[in-house]
């Protein structure tokens, strides 16, 4: 999922959301130079899915990878990218179902690895 993060007064730089889930111990990790608010956004986005009754996979492990590394990330405009990455890595087909009723406009590309780029 792309977002972007401000950089200056005027300049926002494009950020790549890549969420990828596995089995293993329950744990959810963010990576890509995050700012305390941006870490929080993990409990905010299960909450929301919890809240209204879309899958959260409690029981894997999650890595969310905010990329460009290099750039730091200071709001709470990643919890959405986020939350639809989660959903599009741990439950695909349903995801899918859900992108196929909506307009083409929304359209999402899967790349070999399995997350949303």
């Amino acid at each position: 999922m792309n977002s972007r993060a401000p950089h200056g007064l005027r300049y926002a730089s494009a950020v790549t959301v890549e969420v990828y889930t596995a089995n293993g111990l329950p744990r959810f990790v963010l990576v890509g130079l995050a700012d305390t608010e941006v870490r929080e956004a993990r409990e905010r986005v299960r909450a929301a899915l919890e809240h209204s009754g879309l899958p959260y996979p409690g029981n894997q492990r999650i890595t969310v990878n905010l990329a460009l590394a290099d750039l730091p990330k200071d709001s709470g405009r990643f919890d959405l990218p986020m939350a639809l990455g989660l959903l599009a890595a741990a439950w695909s087909p349903w995801f899918e179902s859900v992108v196929e009723n909506m307009s083409p406009a929304a359209s999402t590309r899967n790349s070999p690895c399995g997350h949303l780029a």
